[in-house]
């Protein structure tokens, strides 16, 4: 295995951590890989860049009644308003239920009117 350790200076020695520092990436296994959620354009280059995982037919968790929103490194999913996380949901936005403002009655019907989830 290649070590990733440099010369700065005369008589100095960097270590993969520190030839890894910022960028997006980090030292595994003594060499600079991207962290997750990042990616390099190709082997050779050394910036990682943020990867969009809510872009159309990435496979996010995201319930399809969610709002994807990207976030460095990750995302985070949001339910749309009529929506809302279920009771089993463990991660907010992966699970989203209607929400029936008529039975709620949280509706803007008149009474006389008759209200339509």
């Amino acid at each position: 295995m290649e070590s990733t350790a440099k010369l700065i200076s005369p008589g100095s020695i960097a270590s993969c951590t520190d030839i890894c520092k910022g960028r997006n990436r980090e030292c595994i296994d003594d060499k600079c890989v991207c962290k997750n959620g990042f990616f390099a354009f190709n082997a050779a280059s050394t910036n990682c860049v943020d990867e969009n995982e809510c872009q159309d037919g990435y496979p996010n968790e995201c319930h399809r009644h969610a709002t994807c929103t990207n976030t460095p490194g990750s995302y985070t999913c949001g339910c749309k308003d009529g929506w809302r996380d279920s009771d089993s949901s463990a991660k907010l936005g992966t699970d989203c239920v209607n929400i029936d403002e008529c039975a709620e009655g949280a509706d803007d019907c008149e009474d006389k009117q008759l209200c339509l989830d």
